[in-house]
C-alpha cells in the first residue's frame, strides 16, 4: 500500500512537472507573475489599522535539535518535507509556549501526529479536521474551522500549520471569530505560516492540483 502511494505521488508529480512546461499553461490565463512584495509597506498598514508589527522570530538551533529529540516524529512524517513541517510545528510550539496541563488543538490536522505526541508530555491536545467524522470523538473533532463543537472559553491554545491559507470562502475570517469564542481570556492561536501580500491574492495553480 505504500509503494503504491508513493508511485502514485510520483506519477502525478511527473504529469505536472511536464504540464508546467506546456504550452497551455503558459497560456493559460492564471499564470501570471508573481507581484512584488514590500514588508515595509505590509507593516506599516498593520500598524494602521492597530493590529501588530512586524518582527522577527529568530529559530535557536539548539533549541529546535532539543525539541525533535523530545517530540520524536517518526522518521517517515513528512518524508519530502520533514524539517519545513517540524521547523512549523517547533515554532507554534515556541510561541505558544505549550506545556502540560494546556487544553490545544491542532487546527486543520488531518493525519499529523503531532497531538499525539504532545499528548506524551501531559498536554490536552485534539487535532481537528473537516475530513474526521463530524462531531468530538475522544482527540479527534471533526468540523469546519469556523464552526469548532467546544464550549466556550475552552481552550488555552491553538495553532494550524500550512492550513489558513487554504480555507475557502468566508472560513478564515469565521475562524478569527470562532477563537474569540473558545479560546479562554489569555488564550493563544499561533497561524505558521501566515501568508501577507500587499494585493488580495487568490493562488490558482493547475501543476500543483495534485
Amino acid at each position: 500500500m505504500f509503494i503504491a502511494r508513493k508511485a502514485l505521488v510520483f506519477i502525478r508529480r511527473h504529469k505536472a512537472s511536464a504540464y508546467s512546461r506546456s504550452d497551455a499553461w503558459k497560456n493559460h490565463p492564471l499564470n501570471i507573475p508573481e507581484p512584488a512584495f514590500n514588508a515595509e509597506q505590509i507593516d506599516k498598514e498593520l500598524k494602521e489599522i492597530d493590529i501588530c508589527s512586524l518582527k522577527e522570530f529568530n529559530v535557536n538551533s539548539l533549541e529546535y535539535s532539543d525539541f525533535k529529540n523530545k517530540i520524536k516524529f517518526s522518521p517517515l512524517y513528512a518524508m519530502s518535507c520533514r524539517d519545513k513541517k517540524i521547523l512549523e510545528h517547533f515554532i507554534a510550539f515556541k510561541m505558544l509556549s505549550l506545556k502540560s496541563g494546556d487544553t490545544y488543538i491542532d487546527v486543520g490536522s488531518q493525519d499529523s501526529p503531532f497531538t499525539k505526541l504532545l499528548r506524551r508530555s501531559g498536554i490536552d491536545a485534539f487535532s481537528q479536521d473537516l475530513e474526521y467524522k463530524p462531531g468530538v470523538h475522544k482527540w479527534r473533532i471533526g468540523s469546519s474551522a469556523d464552526n469548532i463543537p467546544m464550549p466556550d472559553g475552552s481552550i488555552d491554545k491553538m495553532s494550524m500549520q500550512c492550513a489558513f491559507e487554504h480555507f475557502n470562502g468566508g472560513v478564515d475570517t469565521g475562524f478569527i471569530k470562532e477563537l474569540v469564542r473558545i479560546l479562554r481570556t489569555g488564550g493563544k492561536c499561533c497561524i505558521v505560516p501566515l501568508y501577507l501580500a500587499n494585493i488580495f491574492l487568490n493562488y490558482v495553480d493547475p501543476t500543483y492540483d495534485y
